[in-house]
């Protein structure tokens, strides 16, 4: 993409480059706003959403009271996964212990 940016640079003057620049980026606004309703509508139609936090460090998650509100809810099913981490140097896990 980057040599793409300098070609065009070096091809068009400032204002064609700029041109191009707004349509590419409202281009991709209206992409984003498609696929937003579209996944708004796929989910408004299912009775309960499924809601997973993803958790590495009890020390470190600080969502414990979103998971709540979410989990007062009927319309959300909440879980929590959590994920260790495998590749910390020995040095570090018996720093943790």
């Amino acid at each position: 993409m980057f040599e793409l940016q300098k070609l065009l640079h070096k091809f068009l003057p400032k204002w064609g480059y700029n041109a191009i620049r707004i349509l590419w980026i409202n281009l991709q606004i209206f992409i984003i706003k498609f696929r937003h309703s579209f996944l708004v509508k796929s989910i408004g139609g299912k009775t309960k959403i499924k809601v997973v936090f993803l958790v590495y460090d009890r020390s470190v998650w600080k969502c414990e009271g979103v998971y709540d509100a979410f989990a007062r809810s009927d319309r959300y099913e909440v879980s929590i996964l959590v994920c260790p981490i495998i590749n910390m140097e020995e040095s570090e896990s018996k720093k943790k212990k």
